[in-house]
């Protein structure tokens, strides 16, 4: 056969290419090809069709073989004209504007003289030649007391205001337009102790066990001033999703004392049921110019009904706008903790609520006779039912438990006793899981093991647990001595180097 690089069509010869002469014949070059079809020869077997491609365009011999993918380009909208998109308050900012409803600044003197007075001072502090030798040797101090005094009444006022819209105090309070300045700062704290307080900021964790009692609220107000103070849960109403659990409210405060004020509903402590997180206790200061009259519909016959202290803070603003306003904020977070458990069913009466999300299920492939690759224990898991499991996990706890003793803790050196190396890999794996708790042996513990305690109890009833086993036996005299408690602290490093100390004491001796 001819090789294709030779021969043209209707049999001339390419260029580049030559006859070779066999005697007096001109005969073309014969090349015989493999018995794949190959050509032996080490040309490459193909034209130049492939290069014609790679041919400029001016090029008037130049003919497209590929012609171009003639499309529509999509012109996608900018970042400024997406975020118009989604927030309406760009669309239209008339519309959204926000409306400060509370009071301005309680400031005695105008802008235009705090800024002279603080000039004033900064020119004071950059001539007086002590403070900046003070600087330099980095012996000036500040009172920290003075700047929290008047951080309050400055930028704290901002600072809250932000924290609160980031929180969605004001939105789910006032509704999504409305927001106000915290002007006049309030100190809410909870008896812990007899010698400590539970201070509320702005937005610190607080358990429900630490604010069973009446809080203390104190703030600055002229003798002749009226106020109305409000604690809600705006996360708390189990009954209607849009309203808020009012937990106290008192109107027609006089001079700051809480005491003096009509309670209308008393005090109930925060209630976060098990399931659902954080929920926000607010705390908010309205300024009276007259006397709450008409407030005889908020007042809760029923103290303990959660049903009948639904509430709506935006509602009761509405309707007495023209009275109070909003001076003063605080709120802290609380989630669920074992003191409700008794405190639903002795005090309000009623079941426990407990909620559980619903995760996605995640995606699982179907299932296969011969899995490649996978641990057939857990690949044989992922495909049980999580209850099936529990329950298996339940009835091998439930085995260990003796109704006259107290439960068996976890191990505090659950992999001292060896592992049997006949065991093959997967066996070791899950004992090692077991022993350790973590994955669905998780369950086989309950009570977690501090290495730390103070008394030998633990230790005393982990080495019991031990000889119950029968691994003990194993152990060797040092970890066994571990287990039994009669070292706790000591580690196996500190007796070697104790041992050292020894000799080296008994050596000097000698000598």
């Amino acid at each position: 056969m001819l090789c294709c690089s030779v021969f043209g069509r209707g049999g001339q010869p390419r260029l580049g290419h030559q006859l070779c002469a066999v005697g007096s014949v001109m005969q073309p070059l014969t090349l015989t090809t493999t018995s794949d079809g190959g050509c032996c020869s080490r040309r490459q077997c193909r034209g130049f069709r492939h290069q014609r491609r790679f041919m400029p365009a001016n090029d008037k011999k130049f003919k497209e073989i590929v012609p171009k993918k003639k499309f529509t380009p999509e012109v996608f909208p900018s970042l400024e004209e997406r975020l118009r998109e989604l927030n309406p308050a760009l669309r239209d900012p008339e519309l959204h504007h926000q409306v400060n409803i509370g009071a301005g600044r309680w400031d005695t003197e105008t802008n235009k003289q705090k800024r002279n007075r603080q000039r004033a001072e900064l020119r004071s502090f950059r001539e007086d030649k002590s403070l900046h030798k003070l600087a330099r040797d980095d012996k000036l101090e500040v009172d920290v007391n003075a700047v929290q005094e008047e951080w309050p009444y400055d930028a704290g006022i901002q600072h809250v205001r932000v924290l609160a819209q980031h929180c969605g105090i004001y939105k789910d309070l006032f509704g999504p337009y409305a927001y106000f300045n915290p002007v006049l700062p309030m100190r809410v704290t909870y008896d812990y102790s007899d010698d400590l307080v539970s201070v509320v900021h702005r937005g610190n964790i607080i358990k429900p066990s630490e604010a069973k009692t009446k809080p203390s609220v104190q703030f600055s107000s002229p003798p002749d001033a009226l106020w109305t103070l409000e604690l809600t849960n705006p996360d708390g109403d189990l009954y209607t999703p849009d309203s808020e659990c009012l937990h106290w409210l008192v109107c027609n405060i006089r001079g700051g004392d809480v005491a003096t004020g009509d309670e209308l509903v008393p005090y109930l402590p925060p209630v976060p049921p098990l399931g659902v997180g954080y929920q926000r206790m607010v705390f908010v200061l309205y300024q009276q110019t007259a006397p709450l009259t008409d407030v005889d519909q908020y007042r809760v016959k029923d103290t303990l009904c959660l049903r009948s202290r639904s509430f709506q803070t935006a509602e009761f603003h509405r309707q007495h706008e023209a009275v109070i306003t909003p001076v003063g904020l605080c709120w802290y977070n609380t989630d669920w903790d074992t003191s409700l458990n008794k405190y639903y069913q002795q005090t309000l009466g009623m079941k426990e609520p407990i909620y559980e999300y619903e995760f996605p299920k995640p995606y699982l492939a179907p299932m296969v006779h011969y899995p490649s690759r996978r641990n057939f224990v857990h690949y044989m898991d992922i495909h049980r039912d999580s209850k099936e499991t529990s329950e298996t996990m339940l009835l091998q706890r439930l085995k260990q438990l003796d109704p006259f003793k107290t439960e068996t803790p976890r191990l505090p050196y659950p992999h001292a006793h060896p592992i049997s190396y006949m065991l093959p890999t997967w066996r070791s794996q899950e004992i090692k899981k077991e022993r350790l708790g973590i994955g669905k042996y998780r369950e086989l513990y309950r009570n977690e093991y501090d290495i730390t305690a103070e008394t030998d109890q633990e230790l005393q009833d982990a080495s019991q647990f031990e000889v119950e086993r029968g691994h003990a036996a194993r152990l060797g005299l040092d970890w066994q001595t571990v287990y039994q408690g009669k070292k706790k602290t000591k580690t196996l490093k500190e007796k070697e180097e104790a041992l050292k100390i020894e000799e080296s004491e008994k050596q000097a001796q000698s000598a």
